[in-house]
């Protein structure tokens, strides 16, 4: 019997060393595992922090105990509660990275409520971490703003998991943090840029098409609707080929295969409007493919009126060609009238002049030696005088270069200006040969013509020019 009890007993005894080698094993494992577990949580590379939840777990099972079932209702008749809630949450583990987030040197400086990290932005996602806590959710995930120790404002990414003891209480719950402040920076700066880019093309003189390989217009702006007479709506329901003369014809074969290099060019076309009128329009026409989507985007202006001052202005041009051309056979016409003007003046000089020293001096030459009297003489030097400053008006080639010649000598020179020959000029004048080579010899000799080379009806003619 006594034996019987012994056995079982050492039986019983092995079964618990045996439970309590698994236990110790467990202990180990649990405590590798824990270990595991603080090394991934004190060197990971976000921010990982634990917070003590039993106070706030506890004000929750109060509220549930007055009957609060719908806590965002409360939370909004009740506002103080958020603040209340921050104080009852308790950090009592942070690691490195929570630090370099917030800007601390020490976890003494995080240690305690979120009262440090919270601001006024902040409160309508923590109203919903409160929310989902309450009703039992597992975790909860969103983007928040905190504040750095220095006040700077950060935009985070948050991830709670709430641990659960057994019994279903909650006392801890761990909270992972990313910081995104530069991609909210970056987005909001693409946003902006779309904003502005958006806002230009909605205020560009020029109107602009987007369209897709189809035709079909994806964007268009007020200049757009302006130009084509459309409305703005209903060209963002419209296709190309509804807008009779906007784009080529080979934009609107779809998927068909094409040349899409030709499609980056810029072409004037005649557009129909709504109302019928037809425009000149200029388009600059572009291919563009994005994330292997294809898109035809075109900028495009009404010229009608510039085209229209341009045809005026040719007109315009030739008009002044036409006159500028008439203008011009005046001008020739004019210029051959004064030209003959001027001949026919010079002609009358000559002839006056050789008149008077051929028909007047001679006689007057004559007159002086038949015994006038004084007042005759007086009368005579007044007539000579005043002859005199007749033929001093003319011009110096005419009164000045002939003046030294005698009335033969005169008309000799006018014949050999015209290319009569000596024998030519005797027969005309009635007078010999001889007589006429001495006339030129002493022409030669009163014009101051000294070289035997210088012809004389060139000399004579040069003086008319000169």
């Amino acid at each position: 019997m006594f034996t019987q009890r012994e056995e079982l007993l050492k039986s019983h005894i092995k079964s618990l060393e045996e439970q309590l080698a698994g236990l110790r094993l467990t202990e180990a494992a649990l405590k590798t595992s824990e270990e595991q577990y603080r090394k991934i949580f004190d060197y990971a590379p976000v921010s990982i922090r634990e917070e003590d939840v039993t106070a706030l777990e506890a004000a929750f099972d109060e509220l549930r105990s007055r009957g609060v079932r719908d806590f965002r209702r409360y939370f909004d008749e009740h506002p103080e509660f958020l603040d209340q809630a921050q104080q009852l949450i308790k950090i009592v583990r942070l690691n490195d990275a929570t630090l370099s987030l917030y800007g601390a040197q020490t976890r003494d400086e995080l240690i305690g409520s979120l009262g440090k990290t919270l601001v006024p932005e902040s409160l309508s996602v923590f109203r919903e971490e409160l929310a989902d806590f309450a009703e039992g959710k597992e975790t909860f995930e969103g983007e928040n703003i905190n504040q750095t120790l220095d006040g700077r404002r950060i935009h985070i990414l948050v991830k709670i998991i709430y641990l659960p003891k057994p019994g279903g209480r909650r006392e801890k719950v761990v909270v992972c943090t990313v910081d995104i402040t530069k991609e909210k920076q970056a987005l909001k700066a693409l946003e902006d840029e779309i904003l502005r880019n958006q806002l230009i093309l909605q205020t560009a003189l020029n109107g602009f098409f987007i369209a897709d390989m189809k035709g079909h217009i994806k964007e268009a702006n007020l200049a757009a609707a302006r130009i084509t007479g459309y409305e703005l709506q209903d060209l963002l329901e419209m296709n190309l080929r509804d807008i009779d003369g906007c784009i080529m014809a080979d934009a609107r074969r779809g998927d068909r295969k094409s040349n899409r290099s030709r499609f980056n060019e810029r072409f004037e076309r005649t557009c129909r409007k709504k109302n019928g009128e037809l425009i000149d329009i200029e388009i600059s026409q572009n291919f563009l493919e994005i994330n292997n989507e294809k898109f035809y985007f075109y900028f495009f202006s009404d010229i009608s009126k510039r085209n229209r001052a341009l045809a005026e202005l040719s007109e315009r041009e030739k008009q002044l060609a036409e006159q500028s051309q008439n203008i011009e056979e005046t001008n020739v016409a004019l210029r051959v009238l004064l030209k003959r003007v001027e001949t026919d003046k010079k002609a009358l000089e000559e002839d006056v002049l050789f008149n008077i020293k051929d028909l007047v001096f001679p006689y007057l030459d004559k007159l002086k030696k038949t015994g006038l009297n004084a007042l005759q003489a007086s009368y005579l030097n007044v007539i000579t005088t005043n002859l005199k400053d007749v033929i001093s008006s003319f011009p110096s080639h005419l009164s000045n270069q002939y003046s030294e010649l005698t009335p033969s000598e005169i008309q000799i020179a006018n014949l050999v200006k015209q290319g009569k020959s000596s024998k030519e000029v005797s027969e005309i004048l009635g007078l010999s040969p001889r007589t006429i080579e001495t006339h030129r010899r002493n022409m030669r000799k009163k014009l101051g013509i000294r070289s035997h080379g210088t012809n004389l009806r060139t000399y004579l003619s040069s003086m008319d020019n000169g």
